[in-house]
């Protein structure tokens, strides 16, 4: 037989209820438990503030969603493409958001799956916006001499790339 929810229990369900859900999701992002905050990473209300708490959280399952997160800055994202875990650096290289500099650096990244999802998403951004193709190939020209380019980052948030 199933325990009966006890008092004090439901009086702090009822509690968290009341709470504003900007002030819940801080909350909810301080948590102890990973799991807690992962939902809150991925999770598309959260604050900037929290994305970029997230972004810097020990469990790399939680960096991972906020990379995939479609509210992560450039600066959130610039960030994880740096990350140690390659599954983080692969979501960066997939989120819609990633600049073209960003992107080419993660298509020279150490591992194999992040370089061709990289990759994969500059031969689209260049089949789809042909006015960037020239940028794209003076930053992979730039890349390919160990030079880096300038910080100039294109918002792409517009596309359905």
């Amino acid at each position: 037989m199933r325990p009966i929810l006890n008092y004090s229990r439901w009086q702090g369900l009822h509690e968290s209820r009341k709470k504003d859900p900007f002030e819940l999701l801080d909350l909810k992002s301080r948590s102890a438990e990973w799991s807690v905050r992962h939902s809150v990473a991925r999770n598309p209300n959260s604050t900037l503030e929290i994305l970029d708490r997230l972004s810097r959280d020990t469990d790399s399952d939680v960096r991972w969603k906020v990379a995939e997160n479609p509210n992560s800055t450039l600066e959130i994202l610039y960030r994880l493409s740096r990350d140690p875990e390659w599954i983080v650096r692969k979501t960066v290289a997939e989120n819609r958001n990633t600049p073209i500099e960003t992107l080419v650096a993660l298509s020279m990244d150490q591992n194999k799956v992040v370089r061709s999802t990289a990759a994969d998403r500059l031969a689209r951004v260049k089949a789809e916006r042909p006015e960037l193709r020239g940028r794209i190939e003076e930053l992979e020209n730039l890349a390919d001499l160990g030079i880096r380019g300038d910080e100039e980052a294109l918002d792409l948030s517009g596309l359905d790339i």
